[in-house]
Protein backbone atom coordinates (compact mmCIF):
# COMPACT_ATOMS: atom_id res chain seq x y z
CA UNK A 1 0.00 0.00 0.00
CA UNK A 2 1.23 3.33 -1.11
CA UNK A 3 0.42 6.18 1.45
CA UNK A 4 0.82 9.96 0.36
CA UNK A 5 0.99 12.68 2.45
CA UNK A 6 0.15 16.66 1.70
CA UNK A 7 1.46 19.53 4.37
CA UNK A 8 -1.47 22.09 4.04
CA UNK A 9 0.46 25.43 4.61
CA UNK A 10 -0.13 27.69 6.61
CA UNK A 11 -3.83 28.38 8.51
CA UNK A 12 -3.90 32.29 7.67
CA UNK A 13 -6.27 33.15 5.20
CA UNK A 14 -10.06 31.80 6.21
CA UNK A 15 -11.40 32.80 2.70
CA UNK A 16 -9.14 30.35 0.60
CA UNK A 17 -9.28 27.88 3.81
CA UNK A 18 -12.59 27.27 4.84
CA UNK A 19 -15.24 30.11 3.32
CA UNK A 20 -14.73 29.73 -0.73
CA UNK A 21 -17.67 28.16 -2.22
CA UNK A 22 -17.00 25.36 -5.62
CA UNK A 23 -20.66 25.24 -6.71
CA UNK A 24 -19.98 21.16 -8.07
CA UNK A 25 -19.22 20.70 -4.17
CA UNK A 26 -20.75 23.46 -1.48
CA UNK A 27 -24.65 23.12 -1.70
CA UNK A 28 -25.00 23.26 1.97
CA UNK A 29 -27.02 26.16 3.31
CA UNK A 30 -27.71 25.46 6.71
CA UNK A 31 -25.79 24.82 9.50
CA UNK A 32 -22.01 26.07 10.14
CA UNK A 33 -20.37 24.14 7.42
CA UNK A 34 -16.60 24.31 6.38
CA UNK A 35 -15.75 25.37 2.87
CA UNK A 36 -12.32 26.28 1.20
CA UNK A 37 -9.71 24.17 0.24
CA UNK A 38 -9.73 22.29 3.74
CA UNK A 39 -13.40 20.76 2.67
CA UNK A 40 -11.74 20.09 -0.79
CA UNK A 41 -9.07 18.10 0.48
CA UNK A 42 -11.57 15.80 2.92
CA UNK A 43 -13.13 15.47 0.32
CA UNK A 44 -10.33 14.15 -2.05
CA UNK A 45 -9.66 12.28 1.64
CA UNK A 46 -12.89 10.15 0.73
CA UNK A 47 -11.82 9.54 -2.86
CA UNK A 48 -8.27 8.61 -1.91
CA UNK A 49 -8.25 6.87 1.60
CA UNK A 50 -4.65 6.27 2.09
CA UNK A 51 -3.96 10.21 1.76
CA UNK A 52 -3.05 12.03 5.09
CA UNK A 53 -2.92 15.76 5.37
CA UNK A 54 -0.83 17.37 8.06
CA UNK A 55 -1.08 21.26 8.90
CA UNK A 56 2.43 22.80 9.19
CA UNK A 57 2.28 25.70 11.92
CA UNK A 58 5.02 28.42 12.22
CA UNK A 59 6.86 28.96 8.73
CA UNK A 60 9.21 31.97 8.04
CA UNK A 61 6.48 34.45 8.33
CA UNK A 62 5.11 33.39 11.84
CA UNK A 63 8.40 31.61 13.67
CA UNK A 64 8.40 34.99 15.78
CA UNK A 65 5.63 33.30 17.53
CA UNK A 66 7.62 30.18 18.32
CA UNK A 67 9.87 31.87 21.06
CA UNK A 68 7.59 32.64 24.06
CA UNK A 69 5.11 29.62 24.07
CA UNK A 70 7.89 27.36 24.07
CA UNK A 71 9.58 28.76 26.50
CA UNK A 72 7.41 27.49 29.40
CA UNK A 73 5.50 24.52 30.32
CA UNK A 74 2.05 26.26 29.91
CA UNK A 75 2.85 27.77 26.83
CA UNK A 76 3.96 24.46 25.48
CA UNK A 77 0.81 22.45 26.79
CA UNK A 78 -1.52 25.88 24.81
CA UNK A 79 0.45 25.06 22.33
CA UNK A 80 -0.26 21.49 22.12
CA UNK A 81 -3.92 21.64 22.72
CA UNK A 82 -4.18 23.93 19.81
CA UNK A 83 -3.09 21.63 17.57
CA UNK A 84 -5.00 18.88 18.94
CA UNK A 85 -8.02 21.59 17.98
CA UNK A 86 -7.05 21.67 14.72
CA UNK A 87 -6.86 18.52 14.02
CA UNK A 88 -10.12 17.60 15.60
CA UNK A 89 -11.72 21.05 13.92
CA UNK A 90 -10.45 20.48 9.93
CA UNK A 91 -9.82 16.82 9.51
CA UNK A 92 -5.77 16.59 9.70
CA UNK A 93 -4.00 13.88 10.44
CA UNK A 94 -1.39 15.44 12.06
CA UNK A 95 1.10 17.92 12.70
CA UNK A 96 3.85 19.87 11.15
CA UNK A 97 5.92 21.90 13.46
CA UNK A 98 8.00 24.31 11.01
CA UNK A 99 9.80 26.74 13.48
CA UNK A 100 12.97 28.86 11.54
CA UNK A 101 15.33 28.46 14.02
CA UNK A 102 15.88 27.72 17.44
CA UNK A 103 18.77 30.16 18.24
CA UNK A 104 20.58 28.87 21.44
CA UNK A 105 20.59 25.58 23.21
CA UNK A 106 18.30 26.70 25.70
CA UNK A 107 15.49 26.87 22.74
CA UNK A 108 16.88 23.61 21.28
CA UNK A 109 15.99 22.23 24.22
CA UNK A 110 12.65 23.39 24.60
CA UNK A 111 12.05 22.88 21.61
CA UNK A 112 12.09 19.04 22.67
CA UNK A 113 9.89 19.35 25.31
CA UNK A 114 7.45 21.23 22.61
CA UNK A 115 7.41 18.31 20.83
CA UNK A 116 7.27 15.68 23.19
CA UNK A 117 3.98 17.91 24.66
CA UNK A 118 2.41 17.84 21.30
CA UNK A 119 2.99 13.92 21.34
CA UNK A 120 1.33 13.27 24.07
CA UNK A 121 -1.64 15.44 23.07
CA UNK A 122 -2.06 13.64 19.87
CA UNK A 123 -1.88 10.31 21.11
CA UNK A 124 -4.31 10.86 23.89
CA UNK A 125 -6.76 12.15 21.22
CA UNK A 126 -6.47 9.19 19.02
CA UNK A 127 -7.01 6.75 22.28
CA UNK A 128 -10.04 8.80 23.07
CA UNK A 129 -11.16 8.24 19.71
CA UNK A 130 -10.13 4.52 19.36
CA UNK A 131 -12.36 3.78 22.68
CA UNK A 132 -13.45 0.15 21.98
CA UNK A 133 -11.57 -0.21 18.66
CA UNK A 134 -8.98 0.86 16.74
CA UNK A 135 -7.01 4.26 17.49
CA UNK A 136 -5.93 6.33 14.16
CA UNK A 137 -2.55 7.20 14.51
CA UNK A 138 -1.90 11.14 14.13
CA UNK A 139 1.22 11.93 12.40
CA UNK A 140 4.09 14.27 13.69
CA UNK A 141 6.59 15.63 11.81
CA UNK A 142 9.31 18.84 11.69
CA UNK A 143 10.40 21.26 8.52
CA UNK A 144 14.42 21.69 9.35
CA UNK A 145 17.25 23.79 8.04
CA UNK A 146 19.80 22.21 5.73
CA UNK A 147 22.39 24.14 6.79
CA UNK A 148 24.73 23.63 9.20
CA UNK A 149 24.53 26.41 11.15
CA UNK A 150 20.89 25.81 11.83
CA UNK A 151 20.55 21.77 12.27
CA UNK A 152 24.08 21.48 14.52
CA UNK A 153 21.65 23.43 17.05
CA UNK A 154 19.43 20.56 17.02
CA UNK A 155 19.04 18.22 19.76
CA UNK A 156 18.31 15.53 16.44
CA UNK A 157 17.89 12.44 18.85
CA UNK A 158 15.95 13.72 21.25
CA UNK A 159 13.61 15.20 18.70
CA UNK A 160 13.43 11.91 16.58
CA UNK A 161 11.69 9.60 19.50
CA UNK A 162 8.72 11.94 19.34
CA UNK A 163 8.48 12.35 15.14
CA UNK A 164 7.12 10.33 12.47
CA UNK A 165 8.95 12.56 9.35
CA UNK A 166 11.69 15.01 9.33
CA UNK A 167 10.92 17.46 6.09
CA UNK A 168 14.37 18.76 4.83
CA UNK A 169 14.15 22.68 3.73
CA UNK A 170 16.87 21.63 1.18
CA UNK A 171 16.38 25.22 -1.01
CA UNK A 172 17.16 28.84 -0.39
CA UNK A 173 21.11 28.09 -0.15
CA UNK A 174 22.24 30.89 -2.61
CA UNK A 175 23.59 34.34 -0.93
CA UNK A 176 20.68 35.88 -2.89
CA UNK A 177 19.86 39.40 -0.96
CA UNK A 178 21.14 43.06 -0.74
CA UNK A 179 23.69 42.19 1.77
CA UNK A 180 25.37 39.47 0.09
CA UNK A 181 25.77 41.88 -2.85
CA UNK A 182 27.60 43.99 -0.77
CA UNK A 183 29.51 41.74 0.53
CA UNK A 184 30.31 40.38 -3.28
CA UNK A 185 29.13 36.96 -2.25
CA UNK A 186 29.08 34.70 -6.09
CA UNK A 187 25.51 33.76 -7.60
CA UNK A 188 25.35 30.26 -6.98
CA UNK A 189 22.96 27.22 -6.80
CA UNK A 190 20.12 27.18 -4.53
CA UNK A 191 18.72 24.02 -4.31
CA UNK A 192 21.75 21.73 -5.34
CA UNK A 193 22.20 18.12 -4.22
CA UNK A 194 26.05 18.02 -3.97
CA UNK A 195 29.18 20.12 -4.57
CA UNK A 196 29.71 21.46 -7.59
CA UNK A 197 32.76 21.76 -9.49
CA UNK A 198 32.59 25.33 -10.35
CA UNK A 199 34.79 27.44 -7.87
CA UNK A 200 32.12 29.49 -5.21
CA UNK A 201 28.95 27.63 -7.27
CA UNK A 202 27.60 25.64 -3.78
CA UNK A 203 27.41 27.12 -0.58
CA UNK A 204 25.82 24.42 1.18
CA UNK A 205 24.47 20.55 -0.50
CA UNK A 206 21.47 19.12 0.54
CA UNK A 207 23.23 15.58 0.44
CA UNK A 208 25.26 16.88 3.61
CA UNK A 209 22.32 17.96 5.37
CA UNK A 210 20.53 13.94 4.88
CA UNK A 211 23.96 12.65 5.97
CA UNK A 212 24.10 14.76 8.87
CA UNK A 213 20.67 14.01 10.24
CA UNK A 214 21.44 10.18 9.07
CA UNK A 215 24.53 10.22 11.14
CA UNK A 216 23.07 12.14 14.50
CA UNK A 217 20.20 8.83 14.44
CA UNK A 218 17.57 9.89 12.16
CA UNK A 219 16.43 7.07 10.13
CA UNK A 220 16.31 7.11 6.40
CA UNK A 221 12.91 6.54 5.87
CA UNK A 222 12.23 9.08 8.00
CA UNK A 223 13.57 11.64 5.72
CA UNK A 224 11.82 13.94 3.14
CA UNK A 225 13.81 15.88 1.12
CA UNK A 226 12.32 19.25 0.52
CA UNK A 227 12.78 20.37 -3.47
CA UNK A 228 11.90 24.16 -4.32
CA UNK A 229 9.28 24.58 -7.23
CA UNK A 230 10.82 28.06 -8.15
CA UNK A 231 14.12 29.03 -9.35
CA UNK A 232 16.41 32.70 -8.19
CA UNK A 233 17.83 34.97 -10.98
CA UNK A 234 21.00 36.79 -10.89
CA UNK A 235 21.68 39.97 -13.20
CA UNK A 236 24.76 41.11 -14.19
CA UNK A 237 26.95 38.21 -13.94
CA UNK A 238 29.38 36.05 -15.84
CA UNK A 239 27.80 33.05 -14.19
CA UNK A 240 27.69 30.48 -11.30
CA UNK A 241 30.71 31.36 -8.87
CA UNK A 242 30.87 35.00 -10.26
CA UNK A 243 29.95 38.20 -8.24
CA UNK A 244 26.42 39.50 -9.24
CA UNK A 245 24.64 43.09 -9.38
CA UNK A 246 21.27 43.17 -9.12
CA UNK A 247 17.81 40.93 -8.94
CA UNK A 248 15.41 40.72 -11.56
CA UNK A 249 11.65 41.31 -10.69
CA UNK A 250 9.98 38.14 -10.67
CA UNK A 251 5.98 37.50 -10.74
CA UNK A 252 5.95 37.07 -7.20
CA UNK A 253 6.80 40.55 -6.36
CA UNK A 254 9.99 39.46 -4.88
CA UNK A 255 12.82 40.31 -6.44
CA UNK A 256 15.04 37.39 -7.88
CA UNK A 257 12.11 34.83 -7.43
CA UNK A 258 10.77 33.04 -10.51
CA UNK A 259 7.85 30.86 -10.61
CA UNK A 260 8.00 27.10 -11.77
CA UNK A 261 6.06 27.73 -14.87
CA UNK A 262 7.58 31.37 -15.83
CA UNK A 263 11.02 30.27 -15.30
CA UNK A 264 10.69 27.25 -17.59
CA UNK A 265 9.11 29.48 -20.54
CA UNK A 266 12.18 31.99 -20.30
CA UNK A 267 14.09 32.45 -23.79
CA UNK A 268 16.90 30.64 -22.65
CA UNK A 269 18.59 26.81 -22.53
CA UNK A 270 19.85 24.78 -19.21
CA UNK A 271 22.55 24.44 -18.27
CA UNK A 272 23.25 20.86 -16.42
CA UNK A 273 25.97 20.99 -13.58
CA UNK A 274 25.99 17.35 -13.16
CA UNK A 275 28.39 17.40 -10.24
CA UNK A 276 26.01 19.34 -8.41
CA UNK A 277 23.34 17.86 -9.71
CA UNK A 278 21.47 21.31 -10.51
CA UNK A 279 20.66 23.46 -13.52
CA UNK A 280 20.86 26.87 -14.63
CA UNK A 281 20.19 28.72 -17.46
CA UNK A 282 22.34 31.85 -18.60
CA UNK A 283 21.12 33.99 -21.17
CA UNK A 284 21.56 37.77 -22.94
CA UNK A 285 18.97 40.02 -22.33
CA UNK A 286 18.10 43.32 -24.47
CA UNK A 287 19.84 45.46 -22.71
CA UNK A 288 23.35 43.65 -23.01
CA UNK A 289 22.90 42.23 -18.83
CA UNK A 290 24.29 39.01 -18.13
CA UNK A 291 21.57 37.19 -16.08
CA UNK A 292 22.28 33.84 -14.47
CA UNK A 293 18.07 32.11 -13.83
CA UNK A 294 18.21 29.22 -11.93
CA UNK A 295 16.01 26.61 -12.36
CA UNK A 296 13.77 25.16 -10.29
CA UNK A 297 13.30 21.19 -9.34
CA UNK A 298 11.19 19.26 -11.07
CA UNK A 299 7.58 18.92 -9.08
CA UNK A 300 7.76 15.60 -6.88
CA UNK A 301 5.08 14.14 -4.69
CA UNK A 302 5.91 13.13 -1.38
CA UNK A 303 5.49 8.82 -1.25
CA UNK A 304 6.15 6.31 1.30
CA UNK A 305 5.79 2.89 1.31
CA UNK A 306 3.79 1.64 4.52
CA UNK A 307 4.37 -1.66 6.09
CA UNK A 308 1.09 -2.98 5.53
Amino acid sequence: MVDTNVWYSILTDAGADVQQKYPETDTETQGNNMFGSLKQLNLLKQKQRNLKVLLSVGGYTYSGNFTKPVSTPEGRKTFANSCVDMVKNYGFDGIDVDWEYPADDAQARQYVQLLGEVRTALDAYAKKLGAGGAAPKFELAVSVPAGPSNYKLLKVAEMDKYLDFWNLMAYDFSAHGAADQQLGLPASHHANLFQSKVKYATIITGSDAVAYYAKAGVAPNKIVLGLPLYGRRFENTKGLGFPYKGLAQGPWGEAGIWDYKVSEALPCGAVYDAAANDRDSPFHSRVRRNRLTQRPSLLTATIRRSNT
